[in-house]
């Protein structure tokens, strides 16, 4: 209107602004945490301009008082626990109660977001703490079982070597008694009359022998006494016949 008679009270932005609140409340388990929060509204028409400009003095501090409202009568029913896992819970909480309260007064609220929740400092050091022992604790088990699975395995890889070990010795027992017959069959063959026990002497006094032989052979051998009569031989054949039979 020309002449003075009409001026222009505000100007009212229809972007979406952001309100950055920091609410101090306590946890069911009686810890003291801070709820950092960003809601963010907006005047959604032309038509509620004039009800977001007069109907409140200052929305900023009417919002203000019925997030603090709401964050304090929702989180001191949850454990410090649950408000970390359930913080979406929360900025739900207070959307739905603003958009309910400032709906009548022009404003429409986007949403609402928990942005950060910070209890005191030596609460979260405690809370690293059991952290860090609860790590400690699944770090030993793990040692610990692997540990018990290289005991076990080498218990049974032990114990496979020896059934292994044990069925080489009697594989090797087995191929000398089946060689000792054999020999035995082919020396009664050529030599009509020959018992086998006549036929194990000589193999016996001949192993004797053959014992002797590679002592002697060997440079590191000790000294072996032996008798020197003339019936030393015999006196040689009927000690190996005493020790088999």
């Amino acid at each position: 209107m020309p002449f003075g008679f009409e001026h222009v009270a505000s100007r009212q932005s229809l972007r979406i602004r952001q309100l950055d609140l920091d609410v101090e409340t306590k946890t069911h388990d009686d810890v003291f945490v801070i709820i950092r929060l960003a809601v963010q509204y907006v005047i959604p028409s032309k038509d509620q301009v004039y009800d977001a400009y007069y109907k409140l003095a200052d929305h900023t501090i009417q919002m203000n008082s019925w997030v603090f409202d709401v964050v304090r009568s929702k989180v001191p029913t949850m454990k410090l626990d649950d408000v970390f896992e359930n913080k979406d819970e929360i900025a739900d909480e207070v959307k739905k109660a603003l958009q309910e309260r400032m709906a009548q007064y022009g404003w429409e609220i986007v949403r609402a977001l928990v942005n950060d929740i910070e209890p005191d400092a030596k609460v979260k050091d405690a809370m690293n703490e059991v952290n860090r022992q609860q790590r400690l604790q699944t770090a030993a088990q793990a040692q610990g079982e692997k540990e018990k699975i290289l005991v076990i395995k080498k218990a049974e890889a032990e114990a496979e070597s020896k059934r292994l070990q044990g069925e080489g010795i009697a594989n090797q027992r087995r191929a000398i008694i089946n060689g000792y017959r054999d020999s035995i069959q082919n020396f009664q063959d050529r030599i009509m009359g020959t018992t086998a026990k006549e036929v194990m002497d000589l193999v016996a006094l001949t192993q004797y022998f053959d014992t002797l032989q590679i002592l002697g052979g060997d440079a590191r051998s000790k000294v072996v006494f032996l008798p020197s009569n003339p019936g030393a031989s015999g006196d040689f054949m009927n000690q190996i016949r005493v020790a088999f039979s």
